[in-house]
């Protein structure tokens, strides 16, 4: 790549030189700086979303350990550890009243196959059937972690139960936002069940598929 490059570079100084160059040809150079500049630029541009997929992860991965220190101080202070957010370890995130929101109506290890099998799926922040099923981390209606004016608003009702999910998550960690604009940090939590452990997954609104992490104790 670099040869070719230096290739290029030298066949343009020659063009250049030469003399009597003919306007056909000076349009060939110009079409040539052109294509290699805007191949720079989708360089340029695919290395800083790379980075900036990279910051989510590592902002995930800070929620993903929260989470879990949250899950094992409500274990030791009240019999039975849960994420934040959850009125009882046997319960969804989000929750609809006075039933369970998000991933239902199976086992709890259907359940976590279901939510993994459609966090596959779940491309794009403007996929409001799968986000109905998430919730925002820190609330997206906490003052500077709004949804971008915008974009549609995929997401279920910040969680307001008894125990309420964005306070509770600010009790652990500051906020975390996301790096991509169109982010916002997301999660799910499918209720545990005699013999197994609640399930939680968070993800990054931007591209779920592409940025998410699974926690079970």
């Amino acid at each position: 790549m670099i040869n070719n490059l230096k290739k290029g570079k030298q066949d343009m100084k020659t063009l250049f030189n030469n003399k009597g160059n003919s306007l056909a040809e000076f349009a060939v150079v110009i079409a040539l700086m052109a294509t290699l500049a805007a191949t720079g630029q989708v360089k340029f541009s695919q290395a800083g979303e790379g980075g900036k997929g990279k910051k989510s992860a590592n902002e995930i991965e800070k929620i993903a350990k929260a989470g879990m220190n949250f899950y094992n101080q409500a274990n030791t202070d009240e019999g039975a550890g849960r994420f934040p957010g959850q009125n009882k370890w046997d319960q969804n995130v989000p929750r609809n009243g006075d039933t369970d929101g998000g991933y239902t109506g199976g086992t709890n290890a259907e359940n976590v196959a279901a939510a993994l099998a459609d966090v596959a799926n779940f491309t794009s922040y403007k996929d409001t059937d799968r986000g109905a099923k998430w919730c925002s981390v820190f609330g997206k209606d906490t003052e500077g972690n709004y949804i971008h004016s915008e974009n549609v608003d995929p997401l279920a009702p910040d969680d307001a139960g008894t125990r309420v999910g964005p306070q509770e998550w600010a009790s652990m960690l500051d906020m975390v936002k996301s790096p991509f604009m169109d982010g916002h940090m997301i999660y799910t939590v499918i209720a545990g069940e005699p013999g197994t452990s609640p399930c939680m997954i968070i993800a990054d609104l931007n591209d779920p598929s592409a940025e998410f992490q699974v926690v079970q104790p």
